[in-house]
C-alpha cells in the first residue's frame, strides 16, 4: 500500500502544474521572470509589527527547485537577514504531518460581564436627543457577494449609508447629542441615531478619541441591558445593534475635562433584514445541528462572522482553531479570504457563537441574545483562491466567552473517499450540518472539470445536506476524528444541485503559512525544503514528466492499485 500511495503522490505532483495563472507583476519587476520561475503558492503575512508582507512559494521552470521570495509593501524582495529581524521565520513546506486535539475551555457559554458594563443614564423618550435618518427604498435590496461563479460569497443583510454631513461631538460643544451632569460630579454625553424601518444599526466612526479614563458605549435604547462598549480611540465600525435606533454614551469620571472628546459618525450600516428562521431561504435538504448531538462539541467552535465595508453588512462563517501553546486559548479565527481579505474588514468583524437551535426542532435565540465577541480583529495571513487556499487567518481582539470549543486540526493530506462533515451558517441562519465524502470527479455543469486545483483544494460531494452563501469559510472536519482540514470556498452544490461538488482550501497546505502562530515551539525547527507536502514539484509540460505520468497510470492500472491509495 506505502508503494501504491508514493506512486500515486508524484502522480498528483506532477499533474499540479496544469493549473497555471497570470504570474504576478511585482515578481516580474524584482527580477523573478516568469520564463523562469512558476508561482507554486503566494500569500500574505502580517509582523509583528502589524507590516503585511507578501510571500511567494516559486519553482524554478528549468531546475525545479523551490524557494520562498518575500516583497514588503513597496514591493521591494527582503533578504533572509531582513527577514529575520521580522522574526518571519523559513516555511517548512516538508515538515512530518501533525495532528492537533480540540480545548474545550470550561464553563458555560454567555456573554462576559466585562462586555456588560452598566448604563449610566435612564432617559426617557422625550428626554434623548435623536438624530432621525430616512433611506432610499433601493439601498435595502438583498444580495450575496462573489468573488466568481464558483465561490458561494457572503450575504448581505444590510446597506451602509454615507451621511451627507458627519454627526460630530467635540468637546462641550455639543453639536450632536447632549451633554449631561450627575449628582457625583461624573459626566455623561448622549445622542441617539434611528433609521426608520431598520432592523438593527452599526454606527461607523471616522474620528473617535477619548481622554484618560473615559469611555464610550452603545445599546439599544428600548433594551439597555444589550450595551456593548466601543473600543477607545480607535476609528472604525462599532458594535451591532439590533433595533432601528442606538443610543451612544460617552461617559467621564469626576474631574475628567470633555475637551480632548471627539466623536465623528460619517456613515451608518442599517439592517434590513435579521437572520431568523421564518424568513429562512435555505434549500430544505439543510440539516439542523441541533439534530445532531455527537456534534454539538465541535459546532461550539463555529461562528457566524458578521462584517463591515462601504458596500453594506455581510455575514459568513468562520472557526475558533485551537494553538500547541499549553494553558492559553489565544482567539485564532479561521474563515475564507473572500470573507475577509484585508484589515481594514478584519477590523469590522463580529462573530456570534451558538446561533443555533437548542434541540432539534426549537426555533434559534434571537441574536441580540446570543454570545458574542466584538472589537474586530488582526488579519494574521490568508491567501486568495487563485494562488492560494483562500483561507483567511485572524487573532480576535476580544477574548470569546467561555465554555466554547477551539477545533483541533491535522495536516495530514486526506485521502479520496475520506468521510468529512461541514458545520456552517447558511445565509447568515441558525447553525447546519452537512455530511459528504472527498472526491476527484469534478463538476458535472463544467464537463466535469475541476472549479479547483486538488493540489489545493479538497472537492467534496455531499450525501446529507449543503451549503449556501454565508457557508463560506465553514470548516471542514474528518468525520471519524472532527478535525479541521479545511475552509469553504465555494462550488455549485445545492440542495437542488445534489450532483454538484463543493471545494474547500486544504488546511495541510495553509498550515506551514500559519505554523509560526498555531505552533511557535515548532516553526523555526529546521529548514525549509524543496518541497510542497513531502513531494516535489515538476513542470508538467517537459515531455519527460508526460513520459513519466503515462508509465505511472499505467503501473497503477496493472497493479490495480489506482483508486484506492490515498493522496498527495
Amino acid at each position: 500500500m506505502k508503494r501504491a500511495t508514493s506512486l500515486l503522490a508524484l502522480l498528483l505532483c506532477l499533474a499540479a502544474a496544469a493549473y497555471s495563472d497570470e504570474y504576478p507583476v511585482a515578481l516580474e519587476q524584482a527580477g523573478y521572470l516568469s520564463n523562469d520561475w512558476r508561482v507554486v503558492l503566494a500569500w500574505e503575512e502580517a509582523t509583528d509589527s502589524g507590516a503585511l508582507l507578501r510571500g511567494f512559494h516559486l519553482e524554478s521552470l528549468t531546475s525545479g527547485e523551490t524557494i520562498d521570495v518575500y516583497l514588503d509593501g513597496g514591493d521591494h524582495v527582503l533578504t533572509e537577514s531582513a527577514l529575520e529581524e521580522l522574526d518571519v521565520p523559513p516555511k517548512r513546506w516538508d515538515a512530518p504531518p501533525v495532528t492537533v486535539a480540540p480545548e474545550i475551555v470550561p464553563g458555560f457559554p454567555h456573554a462576559k460581564a466585562a462586555n456588560r458594563p452598566a448604563p449610566w443614564l435612564s432617559l426617557s423618550a422625550e428626554q434623548r436627543v435623536e438624530t432621525v435618518l430616512t433611506v432610499p427604498a433601493e439601498a435595502g435590496e438583498s444580495k450575496s457577494a462573489e468573488e466568481d461563479g464558483a465561490a458561494k460569497g457572503l450575504t448581505r443583510y444590510g446597506s451602509v449609508v454615507d451621511l451627507p454631513a458627519a454627526l460630530s461631538l467635540q468637546g462641550n460643544a455639543a453639536a450632536f447629542g447632549q451633554w449631561y451632569n450627575l449628582p457625583d460630579g461624573r459626566r455623561a454625553w448622549s445622542a441617539t441615531v434611528r433609521v426608520l424601518g431598520a432592523v438593527g444599526l452599526r454606527l461607523h466612526f471616522s474620528v473617535l478619541a477619548l481622554p484618560a479614563g473615559a469611555e464610550l458605549v452603545a445599546y439599544n435604547p428600548d433594551a439597555p441591558d444589550e450595551l456593548e462598549p466601543v473600543a477607545a480611540s480607535t476609528p472604525g465600525w462599532g458594535p451591532s445593534c439590533f433595533n432601528e435606533a442606538v443610543t451612544l454614551e460617552c461617559r467621564l469620571t469626576a474631574g475628567t475635562a470633555a475637551e480632548a472628546v471627539a466623536i465623528s459618525v460619517d456613515r451608518v450600516g442599517w439592517m434590513y433584514k435579521l437572520p431568523f428562521e421564518k424568513t429562512a431561504t435555505v434549500g430544505s435538504c439543510n440539516i439542523n445541528v441541533a439534530c445532531r448531538a455527537d456534534w454539538l462539541t465541535v459546532a461550539m467552535a463555529v461562528g457566524r462572522l458578521a462584517k463591515a465595508n462601504s458596500d453594506g453588512l455581510w455575514a459568513c462563517t468562520g472557526a475558533l482553531v485551537a494553538d500547541t501553546v499549553a494553558d492559553s486559548q489565544v482567539p485564532y479565527f479561521l474563515t475564507a479570504n473572500h470573507c475577509v481579505s484585508s484589515q481594514s474588514e478584519a477590523s469590522s468583524i463580529e462573530v456570534y457563537w451558538l446561533y443555533q437551535s437548542e434541540s432539534c426542532d426549537a426555533a434559534p435565540p434571537a441574536m441580540s441574545k446570543v454570545p458574542h465577541t466584538t472589537g474586530g480583529a488582526d488579519y494574521l495571513a490568508g491567501t486568495t483562491n487563485t494562488y492560494g487556499t483562500d483561507f483567511a487567518f485572524l487573532r480576535l481582539n476580544n477574548t470569546p466567552p467561555d465554555g466554547l470549543t477551539y477545533a483541533g486540526y491535522s495536516t495530514e493530506a486526506a485521502a479520496v473517499g475520506t468521510p468529512v462533515t461541514a458545520i456552517h451558517q447558511p445565509e447568515g441562519l441558525a447553525k447546519r450540518i452537512s455530511f459528504g465524502t472527498i472526491t476527484d470527479t469534478g463538476s458535472p455543469s463544467q464537463q466535469n472539470k475541476r472549479l479547483k486545483p486538488i493540489e489545493r483544494f479538497h472537492e467534496i460531494h455531499w450525501q446529507q445536506g449543503t451549503t449556501e452563501p454565508g457557508s463560506s469559510g465553514c470548516p471542514l472536519f474528518i468525520q471519524a476524528n472532527p478535525l479541521i482540514i479545511g475552509q469553504l470556498y465555494g462550488g455549485y452544490a445545492s440542495c437542488g444541485a445534489t450532483t454538484e461538488p463543493d471545494y474547500f482550501g486544504r488546511f495541510d497546505v495553509t498550515y506551514p503559512i500559519i505554523q509560526k502562530w498555531l505552533s511557535p515551539a515548532t516553526s523555526t525547527e529546521g529548514e525549509s525544503g524543496n518541497t510542497q507536502n513531502g513531494c516535489q514539484w515538476f513542470k508538467t509540460a517537459d515531455p519527460a514528466n508526460v513520459a513519466a505520468i503515462a508509465a505511472l497510470v499505467g503501473v497503477l492500472m496493472l497493479t490495480g492499485m489506482l483508486g484506492r491509495s490515498s493522496r498527495s
